[in-house]
């Protein structure tokens, strides 16, 4: 499989500010274009580009005023750079245990831990095939006047309640990175309706810069975290080809839900009753070996010699990610986030498309493995 699909779009969008030679200015009509109509396909605002997936919660943080003394509450299962940007913005990380069976943040448990009233923001993080419980969350964050921040790195197009994720909470942000469900290498947006977060996250990523051009009034120095106009360019091709991409790879998933349910030790990751097209970076599903059976790192290999795409599990919760703990430390256990680690078994969304017919014989090849 080749990915990103549509190349040929990508390279005559990217060939078109080449012609208008303006591939090389710090902001472009490629850039606004591409914030403007991705803040509209998610019923947002506003939207400012940025150069990769990983300083978007920085910015947010640092724009509501969230940092030193301050707790943000992350999930215990994810990529180790959730809470390290966290500790950039000044605040400190609090982890929280996810749902068993979907693997993003617990809003009980949540509920919870808010209970302690020293928590500014909830980062719900659409992870590993699941969306989080976001009506869920988001009354449980209004209660408690808490800021609930959506990581949507993963989820592209996914829909929850009949809206996009990333179309919750006081802010959104997303990854464009090279794995992405759209990707330019690196990359990232936030979205938000509030205009004056806009207007802060702008500048903190333009050097001080409103939209406008004007220095801001907020007494922001502001980094340089803008994205390339090139980087634009390759996405906004992808943009329109989201929705037709996300329905056939979510076909292909039921397809797969189904299809695992009858294989032995090994169950589909479930989803909430109102999510219709969930995060789709990864397809992900458990795999708990019978006594004296192969372990998930040797299935997988099985599984690649045989020519089916299925890898092993490679993130970590924080107890036990050596990058996670040494910094933040915790005597703290996290059952079910330290259960996913030796039981989710993945293959990347760009292998989904093989197809159906494909699939299908990939799932009766793993029902002779297991």
């Amino acid at each position: 499989m080749t990915w990103p699909e549509g190349i040929d779009e990508i390279q005559a969008s990217i060939g078109r500010r080449f012609k208008a030679n303006d591939w090389w200015h710090y902001r472009g009509d490629a850039v606004k274009e591409l914030e403007d109509k991705f803040a509209a396909y998610h019923g947002r605002r506003f939207g400012v580009a940025v150069c990769n997936g990983t300083v978007p919660l920085e910015i947010i943080l640092k724009a509501r005023g969230i940092g030193p003394g301050e707790k943000v509450l992350v999930p215990a299962f994810d990529f180790y750079s959730l809470p390290k940007c966290v500790a950039n913005s000044g605040a400190t990380p609090v982890f929280c245990d996810v749902a068993r069976d979907n693997l993003t943040i617990d809003n009980g448990k949540v509920r919870e831990r808010l209970k302690s009233g020293d928590v500014k923001a909830v980062v719900a993080v659409h992870f590993s095939s699941s969306v989080a419980e976001l009506d869920a969350l988001s009354k449980t964050c209004s209660e408690s006047n808490v800021n609930l921040i959506e990581d949507c790195a993963q989820a592209a197009g996914a829909v929850y309640d009949r809206r996009k994720a990333g179309s919750w909470g006081i802010a959104s942000y997303f990854s464009f990175g090279g794995v992405k469900l759209m990707t330019s290498g690196h990359g990232g947006m936030i979205l938000t309706d509030d205009e004056d977060l806009y207007r802060k996250c702008f500048a903190i990523a333009n050097r001080g810069s409103l939209p406008d051009g004007k220095v801001n009034s907020f007494g922001i120095i502001g980094d340089n975290f803008g994205m390339p106009q090139l980087c634009a360019a390759a996405l906004l091709p992808q943009l329109e080809a989201l929705d037709e991409l996300c329905g056939r790879r979510e076909g292909i998933m039921r397809t797969l839900d189904e299809s695992i349910k009858n294989i032995p030790c090994v169950r589909p990751v479930k989803q909430f009753e109102k999510t219709s097209l969930r995060a789709q970076m990864r397809y992900c599903f458990f795999y708990e070996p019978a006594p004296g059976g192969i372990d998930g790192p040797q299935l997988a290999l099985k599984m690649r010699e045989a020519g089916i795409p299925i890898a092993y599990q490679p993130y970590k919760s924080v107890t036990n990610d050596e990058r996670l703990f040494r910094m933040f430390g915790t005597g703290e256990n996290f059952p079910v986030s330290q259960n996913a680690e030796t039981s989710l078994m993945t293959a990347y969304h760009w292998e989904l498309l093989r197809g159906k017919e494909f699939w299908t014989s990939a799932m009766g090849e793993l029902a002779k493995l297991v």
